[in-house]
């Protein structure tokens, strides 16, 4: 390689891991942001508090217009950050 394009690539570096650290720092305080809600969430699902609320859901007994997303058998809205939470959490050590 010769000396110019070194150079070249080499100034291309600093400017690349500027841009992740960037979108790292982004990122973790948007987490931070957010983690004692899913924290929470992670206590709420399958409480007895969100048993006894999904019996009510199941009795049409909750109004018909509330958002029950959190009570469906299909969580995957809910259990997908979940997992990504543990994943994050198992990398990080």
């Amino acid at each position: 390689m010769d000396r110019i394009r070194r150079i070249t690539e080499t100034e291309k570096r600093p400017n690349a891991a500027d841009r992740a650290l960037s979108g790292y720092r982004d990122a973790h305080e948007r987490f931070e942001r957010v983690q004692s809600d899913i924290e929470a969430l992670s206590r709420s699902c399958g409480s007895r508090e969100w048993r006894d609320d999904l019996a009510e859901h199941a009795a049409k007994r909750l109004p018909a217009d509330l958002r029950c997303g959190v009570l469906l058998e299909n969580r995957k809205p809910v259990i997908d950050p979940l997992e990504a939470l543990a994943n994050v959490q198992r990398a990080c050590g």
